[in-house]
């Protein structure tokens, strides 16, 4: 299944895998990685520099904190309630 959001593609399971064609695809393509930290900052380490990360989680903002120091880029899946 692929998500769509303005020039960002997602693929169901490939924060799982990051084969050598995983960057060719597009020019920038933002990895889903759900509300998986682990997933995030494993896709860090690997040079991933744009992540779709579920806002809700409560890892959200060290994921951000974390990516600052990789020079990369996250993006919320999920918007944050802040109704009363």
């Amino acid at each position: 299944m692929i998500e769509l959001m303005n020039k960002i593609k997602s693929y169901i399971g490939e924060v799982a895998y990051l084969g050598p064609s995983f960057l060719q695809e597009s020019a920038e393509v933002w990895l889903n990685c759900g509300d998986l930290g682990g997933y995030a900052l494993g896709a860090l380490r690997r040079g991933v520099k744009h992540i779709l990360f579920d806002a809700t989680s409560p890892v959200y903002p060290k994921i951000i904190a974390i990516a600052a120091h990789y020079n990369a880029y996250v993006r919320p899946l999920k918007e944050t309630s802040t109704q009363v």
